[in-house]
């Protein structure tokens, strides 16, 4: 890169520029990668200096203590960085999971449950019939039934995008992607995965609580990451639990054979053992096989758990607020089996039918009581 533009490039970072310095740089980037229609191909050129720009200066910290040496130093280095961002910008539109970009810095058209691309493209998939299906130029997606989906890619070479599969609250589907894996979403879950998979890798970024059943493929090992776990796998059923808190991010392998990592240390599980985060340190419990899966059958299944999580985890799935009384220090615990499927007002009728609650309702809040004896 020549002096005259890092020189640009640093003057644009520490806000001296102005709009022919700006120009200066879109210049030399368009000549530099032969492209004369930023727009058409990798969007807005102002939105991925902001982006670039944001990832860059977040990182320096200019009220740091360092000679003007050093400080110099700091900005020429981000000067080539914002350069080699934009390369990496543009490679990562051709296979941006097969480089492994964080699945937190993408963004999309919506954050409401659905699917969105990155792309913009948006469907609202509780309103699809059964039957239905919903096209791109790169896929095709199929509702099978009142909770099964289908994923196809389509041959396109030179074209990618990521897909957000997200379900809102007293949600639960499956979807059966291109590989043939199936993975089933519990409420307020998520799944992102490319259009299609290449290489040697599936790569997916998944948060909230997920079943999947990898199929099995040697040559492209499939790994699911969150903010602060990955599992790593071949072909194999486990649950994914990742909601933002280390302390209840988890990976309960079901069967085969699984890596859980962490950025600092990693594991090896064997089926029926539970990988979790204890004081930032990575552990490994047990789990009963019934009641991790039962979400998966689209079913509550608690044993032997206390009142406060079961009515928690219903209020939860009903997106309902909670008030329990008289519970604080009450070790009551219920095992109980029912279909996610049924009316609320059905679910608090068979609680209350155990004889040691006495639950109401007012507008959009459960309130719990405990039966005095």
């Amino acid at each position: 890169m020549e002096p005259s533009i890092i020189k640009t490039i640093i003057e644009i970072l520490s806000r001296r520029s102005g709009k022919k310095d700006q120009h200066e740089v879109d210049q030399y980037l368009a000549e530099a990668f032969e492209k004369n229609k930023w727009s058409d191909e990798y969007g807005d050129p102002e939105e991925v200096k902001s982006e670039i720009s944001n990832v860059v200066t977040n990182n320096i910290n200019p009220q740091t203590r360092v000679n003007r040496k050093v400080y110099s130093m700091l900005w020429k280095a981000a000067a080539a960085l914002i350069l080699v961002g934009f390369v990496g910008y543009y490679i990562s539109k051709v296979d941006r999971v097969s480089r492994s970009i964080p699945v937190r810095l993408l963004t999309f058209s919506s954050k409401t449950p659905g699917l969105s691309t990155s792309e913009g493209d948006f469907k609202q998939i509780s309103e699809m019939k059964i039957g239905q299906i919903y096209q791109t130029s790169l896929f095709s997606i199929e509702r099978l039934s009142q909770r099964q989906f289908r994923y196809l890619s389509k041959v396109n070479i030179g074209s990618k995008t990521l897909i957000r599969f997200a379900t809102d609250a007293n949600e639960s589907y499956q979807i059966e992607l291109a590989d043939k894996s199936k993975i089933t979403l519990d409420s307020n879950s998520e799944l992102i995965f490319p259009s299609e998979f290449s290489g040697n890798s599936r790569e997916l970024g998944a948060s909230g609580k997920l079943f999947f059943d990898v199929a099995k493929d040697k040559a492209r090992p499939f790994s699911v990451s969150s903010e602060t776990i990955t599992a790593l796998v071949k072909g194999t059923s486990f649950v994914f639990r990742a909601d933002g808190s280390k302390e209840n991010s988890f990976v309960a392998l079901i069967e085969g054979s699984l890596e859980m990592k962490t950025p600092n240390s990693q594991i090896l599980l064997k089926p029926g053992q539970k990988g979790l985060i204890k004081k930032n340190r990575l552990s490994v419990d047990k789990f009963n096989l019934d009641e991790m899966i039962a979400f998966e059958r689209n079913e509550f299944f608690f044993e032997n758990q206390p009142i406060s999580y079961i009515m928690n985890e219903i209020a939860r799935w009903y997106k309902m607020d909670l008030e329990l009384i008289s519970f604080d220090k009450d070790p009551h615990t219920l095992t109980v089996k029912i279909n996610r499927s049924k009316p609320l007002n059905e679910v608090l009728d068979i609680l209350e039918s155990t004889g040691s609650l006495n639950i109401s309702m007012e507008e959009r809040r459960i309130i719990v009581r405990k039966v005095e004896k």
